[in-house]
């Protein structure tokens, strides 16, 4: 039996063979199955611990990303990835909406990773997330030898326009995702981040850490911190996702949960080891066979058209344009009443 690297390879390869060109997404996905390193968004709402996890597992010699402070001002998605030097790395649009290298900064600060990827006013983290595409952090760190890991603006922040550029853009990109979450069951917000921003991206490996703090948390005890997550991996199992729920705090005295960064990166790094290239493999499987049903459905439409009259085209198409209209309205009136 074909592996599933195998019949992705096989069905592109079908399709160039007959003459119809696919898309350069899906050439990137097939040349990313032979590529050793991967990329981990991490993701989840704002303060609730991401760029504090980022810095104590990964960047432990110097933590210098922005952790929260009460306000969503985190506008740029950062790369924390293996150097040889710590370096910040800045990248720009360019006119044709292609990356360059901007500024390159050796042994970085705080400050120097906060005014590129930081700001408090909406308007100015819109345009710093139009203007700045990513900054790459770079540590020699020999973890990250395999791994990129992208810290994210939080998915409850207002400012959509931004998330748009940055955490939704960041997402469908990734190989597997790490959904950090706080003490307490799953909300709507987080359940619709894994349907509509993971799960139906083609990201389907994904890890959930729940971001435990001692001082500020009702949960004390060991039985409580269990319920919590025996009441996540519920919700996750009722949502049909068969996930791994952990706890972890920065508190070696709550020894039933992962309680040190040592800990957390061991852990983090069997989850990688068992699921980062099968969650790539599913990622490519799930772009091209979207490619590959835009291309039967165009072929379909073309082949209704082949044998009809120039009238007769004229009116399938009108009909089809006012099929999608008449779609679209649906769409957002469901979404309206929805969301009131």
């Amino acid at each position: 039996m074909s592996t599933k690297k195998e019949t992705v390879i096989y069905a592109v390869n079908t399709v160039n063979s007959l003459g119809y060109k696919l898309s350069d997404k899906v050439t990137v996905q097939v040349n990313n199955l032979e590529n050793p390193k991967y990329d981990i968004a991490v993701v989840g709402k704002y303060q609730v611990g991401k760029s504090t996890l980022i810095n104590k597992v990964f960047l432990s010699d110097n933590p210098i990303l922005i952790e929260g402070q009460g306000l969503c001002t985190t506008s740029v998605a950062t790369n924390i990835m293996y150097g040889e030097v710590d370096k910040l790395e800045i990248y720009k649009w360019g006119e044709k909406n292609e990356e360059f290298l901007a500024n390159s900064i050796l042994a970085p600060t705080k400050d120097d990773l906060l005014k590129n990827t930081s700001c408090e006013k909406p308007e100015e983290r819109t345009s710093l997330a139009s203007s700045i595409s990513k900054v790459c952090v770079y540590t020699p760190n020999e973890t990250l030898k395999g791994y990129t890991v992208i810290d994210t603006p939080g998915v409850d922040d207002p400012n959509k326009e931004l998330l748009i550029n940055t955490t939704y853009r960041v997402i469908p990109n990734s190989d597997v995702a790490v959904l950090v979450v706080a003490p307490k069951q799953l909300d709507e917000i987080e359940i619709k981040l894994l349907r509509n921003k993971l799960f139906s991206q083609g990201v389907s490996k994904f890890a959930v850490l729940v971001s435990y703090n001692p001082e500020g948390s009702n949960c004390k005890s060991a039985e409580q911190r269990k319920n919590v997550i025996d009441t996540i991996s519920a919700q996750l199992n009722n949502l049909g996702f068969e996930v791994n729920v952990a706890m972890y705090c920065y508190d070696e005295t709550c020894t039933d949960i992962l309680c040190n960064a040592d800990q957390i990166r061991d852990y983090l790094n069997q989850f990688l080891a068992n699921n980062a290239y099968a969650g790539r493999e599913n990622k490519a499987a799930f772009v091209i066979k979207n490619e590959l049903e835009n291309l039967a459905l165009e072929l379909s439409t073309k082949l209704k058209l082949f044998d009809k009259a120039e009238a007769e085209r004229e009116e399938f198409i009108k009909k089809v344009e006012q099929d999608i209209y008449k779609f679209k309205d649906e769409c957002e009136g469901s979404f309206m009443e929805f969301e009131n």
